[in-house]
């Protein structure tokens, strides 16, 4: 009888330890929307608050850029609106290019060369801004949540929220659990039948007047390293004129 006690004993801790360790399942609507608010105000908290960070309508950084495919670097220059617009103004050593977008319309300059840009090209444009875009975009309502679940980065645990923006673009966030800084962010767009990924991770983060600022940036396209950004300096609410974004 003390046999069977023992045995019964052993499987109920056995049984017990194995929901203990069960992944964290989110598969109720209600339990996603309100995991995912929590994690929402843990992020916002974690950059410098809601009242900082809704102060912020656009962004300036200044850096070097190192391009690996074929190699090759230089100054960095960027700029963003939180109007849909963003311009990257990448100076290497053999060219200077320029990408912009302004909302509906995007442009690719190389060496004062422009041209108007739609398709795949476009879409990584939208990628790279709602990439840009965080954590802002989430304190007005800019992504709509479609689902939270638990992943991993780096052989680390992570928080990952799968957002759309308005104009149905998809992005996965990838959330620290502790900190609850944002370490990656991908996106999707269609390439013909394929779905591509563009991506980005975020490190070095630094207060910029009262605000967490990633200050290193590396970009990816389908998993492959493209750039390496060190970020020198930001500029909150800097003057911006228009005109930048319309070559």
């Amino acid at each position: 009888m003390r046999k069977n006690f023992f045995i019964h004993s052993l499987l109920t801790i056995a049984a017990a330890m194995a929901v203990f360790f069960l992944p964290v399942s989110y598969g109720h609507a209600g339990d996603t929307l309100q995991g995912a608010n929590t994690l929402i105000q843990k992020i916002l908290s974690a950059y410098g608050g809601e009242d900082k960070l809704s102060k912020v309508y656009a962004l300036s950084a200044v850096g070097h850029i190192k391009k690996l495919f074929p190699y090759d670097e230089g100054p960095y220059f960027r700029v963003m609106k939180r109007e849909r617009k963003l311009l990257f103004d990448s100076k290497y050593s053999r060219c200077e290019e320029k990408r912009i977008l302004n909302n509906g319309k995007g442009y690719r300059e190389t060496d004062g060369e422009t041209e108007a840009v739609t398709g795949p090209p476009y879409d990584a444009m939208v990628c790279q801004y709602n990439q840009l875009d965080l954590p802002f975009g989430l304190l007005d309502g800019s992504f709509t949540v479609v689902s939270l679940r638990r992943d991993s980065m780096n052989d680390d645990d992570a928080e990952v929220l799968h957002l759309k923006d308005h104009y149905g673009y998809e992005i996965d966030v990838y959330v620290h659990p502790r900190d609850f800084l944002i370490l990656k962010a991908v996106g999707y767009c269609q390439a013909g039948q394929n779905r591509r990924s563009i991506s980005a991770e975020f490190s070095d983060f630094r207060e910029v007047e009262g605000i967490l600022l990633p200050h290193k940036i590396v970009n990816y396209a389908n998993g492959f390293k493209l750039t390496e950004k060190d970020i020198m300096k930001y500029k909150i609410n800097p003057h911006t004129d228009d005109a930048q974004f319309n070559p």
